[in-house]
């Protein structure tokens, strides 16, 4: 379908929970959007209605102008996609790009406890503000000001965040006051992720005179940023940062902000959950990577980081807390003799080591009662993972996961079980 059809032609015979083309919200005037959010009537008809059909439509024209449809289809959709996610997702207004983009609510509210612990009094400008997720939080801990291109945006920022945003395009964000919160453009007008900084909007040099300046600022990075290209300079500390085990995005902390210059750190997230960091800071080295090891064997415990700290590079500060070694460069995996009791680790316990010839692998399980199975794989092992899991689950009551690797040019699988 188009990017450029309506909400309403593009979810008709469409499920609402399907991911669409991103779609210019301001292709609609700001009036429709206001009417769609004041007309609780139609929004949950819509909510209600699994499957848009033409019959849906004409009912809904008899009372509301199409614009007003289209508007709300796609409040309806975003809310959707932000349950879970967002706070008071049941009443967010806003496009569906929009929502999809937004950070998660526990991601926001750790990034303005740390510019309120650290710049505490501040006034703060989100520039980029989208539809005002981080600038919600941000609001609570300190004076908030947005800044958003997008005149739908804007408004549906303002209305979220319950702050001042302004409707326009920054050309000079040096001349911005307080803390920066910068959330630069990284998409295609497709939708596709850029991970070189220079392509974004603003591009990697507006940053500079940010950071030559020691200015405290924020710069949303992505977790899929390119650090080679993004270059930031030793006064600048990037933290990447996971939630519920996930790796969520990446921050570029200047100034005040910085509290570890120079280093890359982690930040873990869990709902309910106190943050936990992990960083460098306290006598290892920046930069290294875990010992060597033997091969992984029968009773070995393999242990799979959280994705933050395999992202800032810092298996090698967890291999030697817990006097772990490292499988094979790369992996993201460390092998111990007992499980370690960092909450960065997932320990599972190794049940066997076989070839990863599929009737092995099924075999080994049917002798051993396997029930639900997981194939999980690292190196570029095997492309079928989600199809071999498919195949190798069974009829038993034990569940396992198998870990299909490459240690060096050799392929390995795995039986493991997750350590209690």
């Amino acid at each position: 379908v188009g990017a450029g059809a309506s909400a309403a032609q593009r979810l008709m015979q469409t499920p609402h929970c399907c991911t669409l083309l991103p779609v210019d919200p301001d292709r609609l005037d700001i009036t429709a959007w206001q009417h769609a959010a004041a007309t609780p009537e139609l929004l949950e008809a819509i909510a209600a209605t699994a499957t848009i059909e033409p019959r849906h439509m004409s009912r809904w024209r008899k009372h509301h102008d199409a614009d007003t449809i289209t508007a709300a289809i796609d409040i309806v959709q975003a809310r959707a996609s932000a349950a879970g996610r967002l706070e008071a997702a049941d009443t967010l207004i806003a496009d569906p790009a929009g929502a999809q983009q937004a950070t998660p609510a526990s991601v926001a509210a750790f990034k303005a406890n740390h510019i309120a612990r650290h710049v505490p009094g501040a006034q703060v400008t989100d520039c980029g503000c989208g539809i005002g997720a981080d600038a919600r939080h941000l609001a609570r801990c300190l004076p908030t000001t947005g800044i958003e291109a997008s005149p739908a945006r804007a408004w549906m920022a303002s209305t979220y965040a319950g702050i001042e945003v302004r409707n326009e395009h920054v050309s000079a964000i040096t001349e911005l006051p307080g803390v920066l919160h910068l959330d630069p453009a990284r998409r295609t007008s497709a939708g596709r992720r850029l991970r070189d900084a220079n392509t974004w909007a603003p591009p990697r040099s507006a940053f500079e005179s940010l950071w030559d300046a020691q200015r405290d600022t924020c710069i949303m990075l992505g977790p899929g940023v390119d650090l080679d290209t993004l270059a930031p300079p030793p006064n600048v500390h990037v933290q990447f940062i996971s939630l519920q085990g996930r790796l969520v995005d990446a921050a570029a902390w200047s100034g005040a902000l910085a509290t570890a210059p120079g280093h890359r750190t982690a930040a873990r997230l869990q709902h309910d959950s106190p943050p936990l960091l992990l960083d460098t800071t306290h006598g290892a080295s920046p930069t290294g990577t875990p010992p060597a090891g033997p091969p992984p064997a029968q009773d070995h415990v393999l242990h799979e980081a959280d994705p933050a700290a395999e992202r800032a590079g810092l298996l090698h500060v967890l291999a030697a807390t817990d006097h772990l070694w490292e499988p094979a460069a790369g992996l993201g995996l460390l092998l111990g003799e007992h499980a370690a009791a960092s909450p960065w680790l997932t320990a599972w316990t190794i049940q066997a080591v076989l070839p990863p010839r599929e009737q092995t692998i099924k075999t080994w399980l049917q002798d051993h009662d396997a029930g639900t199975v997981q194939v999980r794989t690292r190196g570029g092992a095997t492309s079928e993972a989600d199809t071999l899991t498919k195949r190798l689950s069974g009829p038993g009551q034990r569940a396992f996961a198998v870990w299909i690797i490459r240690l060096g040019r050799q392929k390995t699988a795995l039986v493991t079980q997750k350590t209690a």
